[in-house]
């Protein structure tokens, strides 16, 4: 397998210990990649705010967290997909079958721990750094879409659908502190803007 290092690649390790991580760490390094621990995180949110701040494009979670946090590393995937769903987050875990049981992680996005200690190591590193390159781009695209959506918004001349879209990608791009915050009335729709339009018309009526 013909594996392209020329990039530096950032991934996150989310675990309750630090035990394994220099292992991975070591492991990774020689694949260009920067393996970070999430320290200093209490809650799920805590955890999303890190990845945020941290540019972190792909992650590896150890299954059970149970020693530090009240839900385990399926759980957290589940989270993580619903909020950056472009992420790519796999479990690396000694209990591949409890992980495939939660039923909320596919079973190609659970790696047994063994597997990154044997000749499997390299296919691991490898689909580790596509997975964020794949993150990079997409996001690129998302800042594109945005700022394509941005010109419209100004013009008054969005639908429905590309105003829900942009209030998305101005979402997590504000978050990610890729945009800057915009006046609020940018960020009313379309639809209320007229309703609110329309009852200021009444109002005038009304009063006369």
């Amino acid at each position: 397998m013909n594996l392209d290092t020329s990039e530096r690649i950032k991934i996150g390790y989310i675990d309750d210990e630090i035990g394994s991580f220099q292992d991975y760490r070591l492991l990774l390094e020689d694949y260009n990649i920067d393996l970070i621990f999430a320290e200093n995180c209490e809650s799920i949110e805590d955890i999303l705010q890190w990845i945020i701040v941290s540019g972190v494009e792909a992650i590896l979670v150890d299954f059970k967290l149970l020693e530090r946090y009240d839900f385990n590393g399926a759980e957290l995937i589940y989270y993580l997909n619903n909020t950056i769903p472009d992420l790519v987050c796999v479990i690396v875990t000694s209990y591949p079958k409890d992980s495939e049981f939660t039923n909320l992680v596919p079973k190609n996005l659970i790696i047994a721990k063994e597997n990154l200690f044997n000749k499997n190591s390299k296919e691991v590193a490898f689909a580790m750094r596509q997975s964020a390159l794949v993150f990079r781009k997409r996001f690129s695209l998302k800042k594109e879409r945005y700022f394509k959506l941005f010109l419209k918004k100004k013009q008054e001349s969005m639908t429905s659908a590309e105003e829900e879209q942009f209030l998305s990608l101005y979402k997590i791009l504000r978050d990610y502190g890729e945009v800057d915050d915009i006046p609020p009335a940018m960020l009313t729709r379309q639809f209320e803007k007229s309703v609110n339009d329309l009852l200021c018309k009444l109002d005038k009526l009304l009063e006369e």
